[in-house]
């Protein structure tokens, strides 16, 4: 009995031993796979107790060609493809046209925005390098927003300028109305470790609001006004500070696209703090030789913005900026609209601030509401200008997601200023007026 017991535990034993050695024979060779497509390894028959001998050549050469096809075709895989489409209408109740901040027409229908991006994000924080892109391309009434006063895309169309070269008053009725193109970015990217380095064009580092999917209200604050949209240049960002990104990097100017008229030469840079989507903040700042207002000069922005998830359906976002231009020829004419950019052409210099509170709420999956608030001044050459800003609106998403929404809204504009020309609050076409009020609606498909 006890021989017969000592044989089956001998058995056993050389059982465990074999199916162990089976196992680290593959693990040791590199050849287990969670490849579903992958052809299983030939194992020949041999006895329990010696170790399983590895697959042929031609077998391993196989699986290493299907691993290197495979990681190549992932690499391509994760670039992703999106946009929006949206347009909608704005009715003035003065009945002025060209009056809105990002809008061609108070008027007729409009098509903001048809965008498309393509882009492929470049991870940090692995140890290795990767690399990235992004090329991003839009056309509709908002396009002279996002092109280049100078560069590839400025002469997409004959509408005006870019938004912070102003609305001067020479240009006619049909020109404003013209749809145009733009590539607001288009640049690639490597990292290393916990850095990222960007150089092409790109959305630069300051402002709250952007394009029209990354917004809740249709229409753009005051504040985007005088918030530089894209750069040219580089940016390195620094990420190894646990929820903590340090970015600077420089840049030829504000809104053009490889191109300069002024020798514009800037230091841009942020600090931002994120602790989940609880709680952000973000220091952001553009310092050196700019141009604003048709003229070149000295500049400096910069601006804070701190958003917050208050708990029960609650978001609040605080933003001020502040910034000064000293301008070398001023135009001596004032623009066609209400903005703080009329101050600068008409002056060559200004000094800005801007202090914005938005709050929302949402009521189901299919409503949410909102209010934006904001008052800003400008000062040039002891003249000055107060503009006031209240819209309420909200966001119906009908499907209960929100690739598609409607978002109307309500909004309120008064403008002050004490200028030498005599003009109190200028509100488009040469009609004068200290206020408006607004009722505008548009819908978005996001893609």
């Amino acid at each position: 009995m006890e021989v017969k017991r000592n044989f089956g535990r001998t058995l056993l034993l050389a059982a465990i031993f074999g199916a162990a050695s089976i196992t680290m024979a593959d693990e040791a060779s590199d050849f287990i796979t969670t490849e579903s497509s992958a052809a299983p390894a030939a194992v020949e028959a041999v006895d329990a107790d010696i170790p399983t001998a590895a697959p042929a050549e031609k077998a391993k050469a196989d699986f290493v060609e299907t691993m290197v096809h495979h990681d190549t075709i992932q690499a391509w895989d994760i670039i992703e493809l999106g946009g929006f489409v949206n347009g909608g209408a704005i009715l003035n109740t003065h009945g002025a046209e060209y009056n809105m901040v990002g809008c061609n027409s108070d008027r007729d229908f409009q098509m903001n925005t048809a965008y498309i991006r393509a882009v492929k994000k470049a991870q940090t924080g692995r140890g290795a390098l990767d690399w990235g892109f992004g090329a991003d391309a839009l056309i509709g009434s908002e396009g002279h927003l996002f092109r280049g006063y100078t560069g590839l895309d400025s002469d997409w169309t004959t509408g005006h300028r870019s938004s912070d070269y102003n609305q001067v008053a020479e240009l006619s009725d049909a020109e404003r109305e013209n749809y145009a193109g733009a590539m607001p970015q288009l640049y690639g990217e490597f990292t290393v470790n916990n850095w990222d380095f960007k150089a092409g064009r790109f959305y630069g580092l300051m402002g709250y609001e952007g394009p029209g999917d990354s917004r809740f209200f249709y229409t753009y604050g005051r504040a985007f006004e005088l918030t530089p949209v894209t750069h040219t240049g580089a940016i390195a960002t620094f990420s190894g500070i646990q929820n903590i990104d340090l970015s600077v990097g420089w840049v030829m100017g504000e809104n053009n696209m490889f191109s300069r008229l002024y020798d514009e030469s800037l230091i841009t840079g942020a600090v931002k703090i994120k602790n989940g989507d609880w709680l952000g903040l973000k220091y952001a700042f553009l310092v050196g030789d700019g141009a604003l207002g048709g003229t070149s000069g000295d500049l400096f922005r910069n601006d804070v913005v701190l958003t917050a998830n208050l708990g029960n359906c609650w978001e609040t976002a605080l933003m001020y900026n502040y910034g000064k231009f000293d301008g070398e020829s001023p135009a001596g004419e004032w623009g066609k609209s209400a903005t703080l950019n009329d101050l600068a052409q008409m002056y060559g210099s200004l000094k800005y601030q801007t202090y914005g509170g938005f709050l929302y709420y949402t009521l189901n999956q299919n409503w949410k509401v909102g209010t934006r608030g904001e008052w800003q001044r400008g000062k040039a050459e002891g003249d000055a200008m107060e503009i006031y800003e209240f819209t309420f609106g909200a966001n119906w998403t009908p499907t209960g997601y929100d690739n598609f929404a409607i978002r109307p809204e309500i909004r309120y504009d008064k403008v002050h200023t004490a200028d030498a020309s005599g003009y109190e609050g200028m509100f488009g076409n040469g009609l004068i007026h200290d206020d408006q009020f607004t009722l505008a609606c548009d819908m978005i498909y996001k893609f």
